[in-house]
C-alpha cells in the first residue's frame, strides 16, 4: 500500500514539474517576441518621416519664384511710366519748360514777366533750341474730353512776344490751381505749324512737362 501511494505521489510530482516547464517556455517566447514588434514600428517611422519632409520642401520652392517674378514685373511697369512722364520735349517740340530754380544756365538775357501775384507763386522758364515765333502764354480751362479721351480746352491769351530764341528765354510768375492744367503755351514752330501745349506737374517727381493738345 505504501508503495502505491509513493508511486502516485511521484507521478503527480512529475506532472507538476512538466507543467512548470511548459509555463516557463511560454513566458520565454513572450519575452523574445517584443523586440520584433519594436523593430517593425521603428522601421515604419524611419520610412515615413523622410518621405513627408521631402515632399513639403519640393512643393514650397516654386512659390518663391512666382513672388520674385511679380515684383520684377511691377518694378518694370513703374520705370516705364516714369520715363514717359518726365519728357518735356519731343515729337518735334523744340521748346522746354522747367522751374527757374532748376535752370543751370546764365540768367543774362532772360526776360521776366509776372502773370500772377496770388500765392503760392511759381517761377517757370521757357527755353528753346531753335527760334519760334508768335509765342504766347495762355490760361486754360478744360471744357470736355473728346472721343479719344483727350481733354478739350478753352484758352485765353495772357502774354505774347514776337519770338522766343535760344539767347532770350522767358521766365513767368504764375500760380497753379488744383490738379488740372490751367496754364499753357502756343507758338509757330520752325516748320510753320502752330502748336498748343498744356503745362502739367508730374505726379511722379513734381517736374513740369508739356502735353500737346489740338485747337478746337
Amino acid at each position: 500500500m505504501k508503495k502505491k501511494i509513493f508511486c502516485a505521489m511521484l507521478v503527480l510530482s512529475l506532472g507538476l514539474l512538466t507543467a512548470c516547464g511548459d509555463d516557463k517556455d511560454s513566458s520565454d517566447n513572450k519575452v523574445f517576441s517584443k523586440p520584433e514588434t519594436t523593430a517593425e514600428a521603428t522601421t515604419e517611422a524611419t520610412t515615413e518621416a523622410p518621405t513627408e519632409a521631402t515632399i513639403e520642401t519640393t512643393t514650397n520652392e516654386p512659390a518663391a519664384t512666382e513672388v520674385i517674378t511679380e515684383d520684377i514685373t511691377e518694378e518694370t511697369d513703374i520705370q516705364d511710366g516714369s520715363t514717359e512722364e518726365t519728357g518735356v520735349s519731343g515729337n518735334g517740340n523744340c521748346v522746354t519748360v522747367s522751374y527757374l530754380s532748376d535752370y543751370t544756365m546764365s540768367l543774362d538775357g532772360v526776360d521776366f514777366v509776372t502773370l500772377s501775384e496770388t500765392a503760392p507763386i511759381e517761377s517757370i522758364l521757357f527755353s528753346t533750341e531753335e527760334k519760334v515765333t508768335d509765342f504766347k502764354v495762355i490760361s486754360l480751362y478744360m471744357q470736355d474730353v473728346d472721343a479719344d479721351g483727350k481733354p478739350v480746352y478753352l484758352y485765353m491769351e495772357v502774354y505774347s512776344k514776337d519770338e522766343l530764341t535760344p539767347e532770350h528765354p522767358l521766365c513767368v510768375d504764375v500760380t497753379f490751381y488744383g490738379d488740372m492744367p490751367n496754364w499753357g503755351v502756343s507758338y509757330v514752330d520752325p516748320n510753320g505749324k502752330t502748336r498748343y501745349f498744356a503745362i502739367e506737374i508730374s505726379g511722379f517727381d513734381g517736374s513740369l512737362l508739356f502735353t500737346e493738345f489740338n485747337d478746337q
